[in-house]
């Protein structure tokens, strides 16, 4: 019985993991708005500098959100990355979200 219980542990244990590692939906995306939020993906590819990735995923998540309201400059406010994803062959994904209201043009 001890095995049984253990065994579906880890079943339920490696079915977790797989589930965690599905690509999120927002990484097929490249920007959107949902009321007064706005939404940008950046992604860079696999760098040997993993901090420099980071960041231009990031960055590239921030520039994002301006294409979102047509802006090609802007100073933003309050913009947070909310979520990263890595994917299996080292990409990095970021999401950003801004207020609409913290998005003022340059």
């Amino acid at each position: 019985m001890k095995k049984i219980i253990m065994s579906l542990g880890m079943l339920l244990v490696l079915s977790v993991t797989v589930l965690a590692q599905e690509k999120p939906e927002w990484t097929t995306k490249t920007y959107w708005a949902d009321g007064d939020i706005v939404y940008g993906v950046g992604k860079a590819p696999k760098m040997m500098n993993s901090s420099l990735q980071r960041s231009t995923a990031e960055n590239r998540a921030r520039a994002a959100t301006l294409k979102a309201v047509g802006l090609a400059s802007a100073t933003l406010r309050g913009s947070e990355i909310v979520e990263i994803w890595q994917a299996s062959d080292g990409t990095i994904y970021a999401l950003a979200r801004v207020p609409k209201a913290g998005i003022e043009p340059n």
